[in-house]
Order: C-alpha cells, then structure tokens, then sequence
C-alpha cells in the first residue's frame, strides 16, 4: 500500500473504502447469485446479468486503487461511476414500485460525496 502523501490523506482513505467496498459486493454476489441487478429499471437475464452484477466490484476495484495512488485516472474512473450510479438510481426510483428509502439516500450521498471530490480534484496527479 502506498505511504500517505502530505494533503492526501482523505482521498487515500476514501480509496481504501472503495476496496472494502468491492468485497463486500464479492460477498454479496456469490451469497445471492439469484440477485438480480436492476439496471435502468430493467434486471438482466442470463450472461448480460452476471456482467452486470460484476461490473460493480470492478469499477470499487479500480476507483479504490486509483484513489490510494491519487492517479488522475480514478478520479475520471469515479465521475464516470457517478454518474451513471446518480442516473440509473433516479431512472430505478421513477420506474420501480417503493419504497425508495435507500435509492433515495444512495442518491443525496452520492450527490455530496461526488461534489466533495470534486473540490479536491486539483490533488489528482496526471
């Protein structure tokens, strides 16, 4: 792991969320391979299904590692996630029956997290 770089510890830790982050959807995907995701309101059937499931702890991967060596790279990774993450939620919330409690929270948290890093963009090295 790299050693904490002076004024970047905050999105070295947030890195290191996302790596947890990517476990625990490995977990949850193998305890429920029934699960399917709801992507822009529809689940996938089939291989399209465990793509899909998949491509979530790969983008917590990559985010992950890119934020812990505050690589330019993670950061675009991370606004492509988000927002494709604030999208599909609000099409999910629109045309998906209730309740919407955690939709709606992942939305707000995401909204602020993502306007946080944002204000730190400068510290991301090419």
């Amino acid at each position: 792991m790299p050693r904490p770089s002076p004024g970047n510890l905050d999105l070295q830790a947030i890195g290191c969320l996302f790596l947890l982050a990517a476990v625990t959807d490995l977990y949850i995907i193998q305890a429920r391979p029934d699960y399917a995701l709801k992507i822009m309101g529809q689940a996938l059937p089939g291989t399209w299904g465990v793509l899909a499931k998949a491509q979530s702890p790969v983008l917590h991967i990559l985010i992950g590692v890119g934020f812990l060596l505050v690589k330019r790279w993670g950061l675009f990774v991370y606004l492509l996630y988000a927002g494709f993450g604030i999208i599909n939620a609000a099409v999910n919330l629109a045309v998906l029956p209730g309740p919407h409690r955690i939709r709606i929270i992942f939305m707000l948290s995401l909204a602020a997290f993502t306007a946080y890093i944002l204000w730190r963009r400068t510290r991301f090295a090419p």
